[in-house]
């Protein structure tokens, strides 16, 4: 990550970067259900159908506890979905 002598643009910078990383993991739930409609996913998991939504749109990420509960869904590890890059 650079650093700017601005302490505004450093936070900025952060911050793209986590937005990056989220809609990456995102683009990777999107394509890990496949042919399976949101809620289904949704269901299975005992969560809303808007939330995966915004997992897969990188607007929020699930709790750990969670992030468990998708890497069995989908027969993948947590580092797999969640740290790969």
């Amino acid at each position: 990550m650079n650093y700017f002598t601005n302490g505004n643009n450093a936070i900025q910078a952060d911050t793209n970067a986590e937005a990056l990383r989220k809609r990456r993991i995102g683009i990777r739930l999107a394509e890990l259900r496949g042919d399976k409609t949101q809620g289904t996913v949704a269901e299975k998991l005992g969560v809303s159908t808007a939330a995966i939504s915004m997992y897969e749109n990188g607007k929020r990420m699930p709790k750990d506890t969670l992030k468990r509960r998708i890497a069995n869904l989908y027969g993948k590890s947590v580092e797999e979905i969640f740290f790969a890059e």
